[in-house]
C-alpha cells in the first residue's frame, strides 16, 4: 500500500507555511492541489470504488475556475518535475 502524507504533516515537519485547506494560489499546498487533480483526471476509474464516492462527492463542489486552476497547475507541476530536462 503507498503512503502519501498529508499537507499537514509535510507542512509540520518541513517548517513550510502551507495551507491544507487551499489547492490553488501562492500559500496552497502543492500535495493538496496535486491530489485534487488526481481526483479529476481519475474520476471514471475511482467512481467504480466505493470508498473514493466521499471524495469524489466532494469533487463536485469544486468551483469549475477552481477546477481549471488546479488543473493548469498540476500539469505544470508534472510537467516540470517529469520532463527529461529535469533528469539531468
Amino acid at each position: 500500500m503507498l503512503f502519501l502524507p498529508s499537507c499537514q504533516l509535510v507542512a509540520k515537519r518541513s517548517g513550510l507555511l502551507l495551507r491544507p485547506a487551499k489547492a490553488t494560489g501562492d500559500d496552497s499546498c502543492p500535495l493538496t492541489m496535486l491530489y485534487w487533480d488526481f481526483l479529476m483526471r481519475h474520476e471514471k476509474f475511482l467512481s467504480k470504488t466505493h470508498c473514493m464516492s466521499m471524495q469524489l462527492k466532494k469533487l463536485t463542489r469544486l468551483d469549475p475556475l477552481q477546477c481549471k486552476a488546479i488543473q493548469q497547475r498540476a500539469a505544470h507541476v508534472r510537467g516540470a518535475c517529469c520532463s527529461p530536462a529535469s533528469a539531468i
